[in-house]
């Protein structure tokens, strides 16, 4: 006799280290789906988090996180599903995601009414039937999405061996000029750096996160020190500096900047670098780099992906 598959998710059913635990066994987890930037974002968007445990025959295989927001008890709707689902280890298969996207359609349908916003986490190539069977339909207004994963599972000696060889050979120049290193867990100088980012952000016309959001983000990370502020000094002026959160085992490299002299000296590359070294220190297992752009950033693309990291393709916006 044969047995229909079933997929449920349980929404707001596990505690705060339930969660955690279950996120920490995710490689390569997208910062928007971790506890903390959902209550980081959640003021300053005006949206509300849910947090969903996928089950598969009434096993456990996966976990969602959602953003959402409504008025006149959800007549107007908006939910937002950002680089989700996470599969648990084996369950990242094309029959969980035919289940799961049946599931989330029933659970919020495309209608009148509401806004549906879903960016998933996988290539949209090797979901596309589930994707057209379940009646998601792609949206012009963002393509698909990359991203460079380094895995720091690897030894330094393979991770230095993996950088491309002028980066290799600036890092090596950047480490005979006398540049120190202030490691910061908190966040501390995070107005300094916020100023100096979006004075450049403006003058070169980029996107980015919002420094409401980001201030956000470092109070609720910070609370717990996952937060890795490195600024860069040399004769006793800072000249550049980045930010990282850290989420589960991953970790995401969130903005960055160099003053003139900065960029000279190839401090980004540097802090970016002896960052690898700290983030394996606190058993993080995958950085993420961040977004990288075919049309107007190839100057960035082609600095991140020196750093020998995997490029990471995602689907882009469904609703």
């Amino acid at each position: 006799m044969q047995h229909s598959t079933t997929c449920v998710i349980d929404w707001n059913t596990l505690s705060l280290d339930e969660w955690h635990s279950r996120f920490a066994q995710i490689r390569k987890a997208p910062l928007t789906q971790s506890y903390e930037y959902a209550i980081a974002a959640s003021p300053v968007l005006g949206q509300t988090p849910r947090w969903g445990v996928i089950k598969i025959n009434n096993k456990e295989a996966g976990l969602i996180q959602i953003m959402e927001a409504g008025l006149f008890k959800n007549a107007l709707h908006g939910v937002n599903l950002d680089f989700g689902p996470l599969w648990f280890k084996g369950c990242d298969t094309a029959k969980n995601w035919d289940l799961f996207l049946t599931q989330y359609n029933k659970l919020f349908p495309r209608r009148f009414g509401r806004k549906r916003r879903c960016l998933f986490n996988k290539n949209n190539t090797s979901i596309e039937q589930q994707l057209t069977d379940n009646k998601y339909k792609k949206s012009t207004r963002i393509k698909e999405y990359e991203t460079i994963w380094i895995d720091l599972k690897k030894d330094q000696n393979k991770l230095l061996e993996n950088l491309d060889s002028k980066q290799r050979n600036r890092i090596r120049k950047t480490e005979k000029k006398d540049v120190g290193i202030l490691w910061d867990q908190l966040g501390l100088d995070i107005d300094w750096l916020l100023k100096n980012y979006m004075r450049d952000r403006l003058m070169k016309n980029y996107a980015g996160a919002s420094p409401k959001l980001i201030r956000s983000m470092c109070r609720i990370f910070g609370k717990d020190k996952k937060i890795l502020m490195g600024t860069a000094i040399k004769d006793g002026e800072k000249i550049g500096a980045i930010l990282i959160f850290y989420h589960g085992k991953s970790a995401t490299y969130q903005i960055g900047w160099s003053s003139d002299i900065g960029r000279k000296h190839g401090v980004n590359a540097y802090l970016l670098w002896n960052a690898f070294a700290k983030l394996k220190g606190d058993d993080i297992h995958d950085f993420d780099l961040g977004g990288i752009n075919n049309d107007t950033a190839q100057s960035i693309k082609k600095f991140k992906q020196s750093f020998g990291g995997e490029i990471t393709r995602y689907s882009g916006l469904y609703t």
